[in-house]
């Protein structure tokens, strides 16, 4: 299901996007105005993993595994405004979300304050298959993009978003935690990618925090894969 609702919405976003620019007008001004702009897949991977709370192999609970992360972004609303023959600025609202598989057996906990984790070992979890933190960020890009020639383009961008939705997953079979604490509400990043036509490669970098300041790992995250523009 999950990989059918990823096709119909790059469809979308594609005849959205031959559409607005087919028929819409700019104004008095040269603004732009695009719907459903880009879908965007890739991978997510935690990276910087730092903390020094924890002890022994519970230093290593965060980290995940690349070929199981996911990162499915889509650019609803954008804003262009022209700087010449062959740039434009942008700024508009996209929806990110990213799925963090942990590679050990471990997930985590907030309890007064702080996120500690929690070992999943086989005597309590002896149907263990995997454990992943999901989280849904809308955030305001500003940036710029370059017509570098017929087919291919390229920008680069800075974005900010808050925190919308969150769950911690255990799969035994499955245990779902809505709203897990202990997550940085705020997150900020920057952004590139370059595309020939509609189709290209993306590539974005989090330093934010998965988590809030001082309550638990310090984890960035580096995201890069397709995008259809």
């Amino acid at each position: 299901m999950k990989k059918i609702l990823i096709a119909a919405l790059a469809a979308l976003s594609l005849a959205a996007t031959l559409d607005a620019k087919d028929t819409r007008k700019k104004d008095g001004l040269g603004l732009d105005i695009h719907f459903l702009t880009s879908t965007e897949y890739g991978k997510s991977p935690l990276v910087g993993i730092s903390y020094p709370d924890a002890l022994g192999e519970q230093t290593q609970f965060m980290e995940t595994w690349t070929k199981n992360t996911h990162h499915f972004g889509v650019e609803l609303l954008r804003f262009n405004f022209p700087a010449g023959d062959y740039a434009q600025l942008f700024t508009g609202i996209r929806m990110d979300r990213y799925e963090y598989f942990f590679r050990n057996r471990y997930t985590f906990a907030y309890s007064g304050g702080n996120v500690f984790p929690v070992d999943l070992t086989q005597e309590t979890y002896p149907h263990y298959k995997s454990s992943e933190l999901r989280t849904t960020y809308w955030s305001v890009p500003l940036g710029f993009n370059l017509k570098l020639n017929k087919k291919w383009s390229a920008e680069a961008y800075a974005f900010a978003g808050l925190l919308g939705k969150s769950v911690n997953i255990v799969r035994s079979p499955k245990d779902k935690t809505y709203n897990p604490g202990g997550l940085n509400d705020f997150q900020y990043g920057i952004g590139a990618s370059i595309m020939r036509r509609h189709l290209g490669v993306s590539v974005k970098y989090i330093p934010s925090s998965v988590f809030k300041e001082g309550v638990g790992p310090d984890t960035n995250t580096l995201s890069f894969g397709i995008i259809l523009h």
